[in-house]
């Protein structure tokens, strides 16, 4: 295992490229995605696990930890708006979409997840 090049409390960013190029896969009923962790080098596990509803990441292995891009621009265009976020459990102004189904939309898209899990 290589050495990690951040700290253990450090929020870490991943990108639909980077989380792609980990072989991801569905699992827990469609509530989350397993990878191989770019950030130690795993090729024999899939210790990351990734929150589709919050976009919030975690590696079980080497404790890197922190949300997906995509989670964080949409977070901060909320807070730049003003809007409210479904970090707070209430939905986004005006559209009546929770930031997790936002990300559930996008985990279906980029991963043929369907609503039942299946």
């Amino acid at each position: 295992m290589k050495a990690p090049t951040w700290g253990p409390n450090e929020n870490l960013t991943l990108t639909e490229a980077e989380l792609n190029a980990c072989r991801p896969v569905r699992g827990e009923g469609g509530r989350a995605i397993r990878a191989f962790c770019p950030f130690h080098g795993s090729d024999r596990q899939r210790s990351l696990r990734v929150d589709v509803e919050s976009g919030r990441f975690q590696c079980f292995a080497c404790g890197a930890w922190g949300y997906m891009a995509e989670a964080r621009e949409r977070r901060r265009a909320e807070r730049l708006q003003g809007k409210k976020t479904a970090y707070n459990g209430r939905k986004e102004a005006g559209k009546g979409i929770t930031l997790g189904a936002c990300l559930s939309n996008w985990a279906r898209q980029s991963y043929g997840f369907s609503e039942s899990g299946s």
